[in-house]
């Protein structure tokens, strides 16, 4: 009796020990949705990076677009002079374009 209750023990700590070895379903969901959530943090981090990089962007494109502006305003006033027979003198530079040279 006392085999039988020995190997009965020995029997359920065997098959204990082989349920904990199974892999369980939930650890590897639980790991993938951490890593999606990595994965998402990452993004946002990235994406709000280039919303800062747009926005500076846009500040140079604006900043360009005024100077491109003054320069054809000058040109202009440079071209009416010739046509006119009035240049020289030359106009004056715009201030927005003051800050190029």
């Amino acid at each position: 009796m006392e085999n039988a209750a020995l190997i009965g023990g020995w029997g359920l700590a065997i098959v204990l020990a082989l349920i904990a070895l199974l892999p369980r379903k939930g650890t590897i969901e639980n790991t993938r949705l951490d890593q999606l959530q990595e994965d998402l943090a990452a993004e946002r981090e990235e994406r709000k990076a280039l919303g800062v990089e747009v926005k500076e962007l846009r500040s140079d494109i604006a900043l360009y677009r005024g100077r491109d502006l003054a320069w054809m305003q000058h040109y202009s006033l440079i071209q009416h002079g010739v046509e006119t027979g009035t240049i020289p003198p030359w106009p004056d530079l715009p201030a927005a374009l003051k800050g190029d040279q």
